[in-house]
């Protein structure tokens, strides 16, 4: 089991899986630095959801645009080709064929492995992440100390970023726990675009009953120049 986990989840199947992503994203003309943290930056978030109670954890703390996202996307990426596949690898671990060819592999000098590592530091998002981390200060001084640290992250999630506090100050706590928001992380309940990466402020259309907005609005009133999606 270790050997079929480090292969299809943890390692292998984790690595490709971002690595197609981020391919994806820059293919599609997002810029890199975006696809990185998309893809791979904030994948922490989701696995410490994991780690603390499983998938049930994760979708108690993700919108609901995200949750239904993960209902119906899911399973178009990882569909029943890759359950197969997955079974193959799992049969190479227990008839001895992935044993064979790593120690066929080891005793040829390990010609593939040494390709195979260069590709994957070679790859853009090494190059892209290197010199995002490279300004992430708190990261910097406790990566790869596999020790807790006591103090948290600043920043560690957009909403309790600087930006986002500032952005949204005039929002008292009950406006996030309104039937139409629920939470802070969705977005979409105000920002229209939000699936599509605007958040510009002419676009955000504030619930029924939801009052406030966001700071630096160019309307005089109380909304912060933002429109609501019905009438009170």
């Amino acid at each position: 089991t270790d050997l079929f986990g480090e292969q299809a989840v943890l390692c292998g199947g984790t690595s490709d899986l971002i690595l197609k992503g981020f391919e994806t994203l820059v293919e599609a003309g997002y810029q890199p630095e975006i696809a990185y943290y998309e893809v791979l930056h904030e994948l922490k978030l989701i696995v410490d959801l994991f780690y603390e109670g499983g998938i049930t954890r994760m979708l108690e703390f993700i919108s609901e645009t995200a949750q239904y996202g993960d209902f119906v996307s899911g399973p178009r990426v990882i569909d029943a080709s890759v359950k197969a596949r997955m079974k193959d690898v799992l049969t190479d671990i227990q008839n001895g064929t992935f044993t064979r060819n790593w120690q066929a592999e080891y005793d040829a000098g390990l010609p593939n492995y040494k390709k195979f590592q260069q590709a994957d530091k070679d790859h853009p998002i090494e190059k892209v992440g290197k010199e995002l981390r490279a300004k992430m200060v708190w990261l910097q001084a406790n990566a790869a100390t596999y020790k807790r640290v006591r103090e948290e992250p600043p920043q560690d999630r957009i909403t309790r970023s600087v930006w986002f506090e500032r952005k949204h100050r005039r929002f008292d706590e009950a406006t996030w726990k309104h039937a139409a928001v629920k939470s802070r992380v969705n977005c979409s309940a105000c920002h229209t675009g939000a699936d599509q990466g605007d958040f510009d402020d002419d676009n955000v259309r504030l619930p029924v009953g939801v009052s406030g907005g966001h700071s630096g609005g160019n309307s005089g009133d109380n909304s912060g120049g933002l429109r609501r999606s019905g009438k009170d």
